[in-house]
């Protein structure tokens, strides 16, 4: 063999169609993603809705309670409660309380746990 039909062998080579294998490797790998991605696709949707709603909902409970605690603090309504712990050496006792600011707390807890 000469020189310029070596270099022309190593050309046609380099120019040829690498793996043909390879292609048909890949374009099956191709379909399988599309596969999947058309058969989740659907639930995704189904799941990015549902935790859409929850949030919404979770939010609007939370202003609810928020804002009933508030009318409760405008209003001036007190507790009157005894409530107290006793146990493992510590001793606790709530004799009055806010209702309004529990429910204000409680509302602002749900819409950041919401977020």
């Amino acid at each position: 063999m000469n020189l310029p039909s070596m270099i022309l062998f190593i050309l046609v080579i380099a120019l040829a169609d690498p793996l043909p294998a390879a292609e048909a490797a890949d374009a099956a790998v191709g379909d399988e993603i599309e596969t999947v991605l058309t058969e989740s696709t659907p639930m995704a949707v189904a799941f990015m809705l549902s935790i859409t709603a929850i949030k919404i909902t979770a939010f609007i409970l939370g202003y609810l309670i928020v804002r009933l605690g508030h009318d409760t603090l405008i209003k001036g309504i007190t507790g009157e409660i005894d409530f107290g712990f006793k146990g493992s050496g510590i001793e606790t006792k709530l004799k009055a309380g806010s209702p309004g600011a529990f429910f204000i707390l409680a509302g602002a807890a749900i819409i950041m746990a919401a977020g």
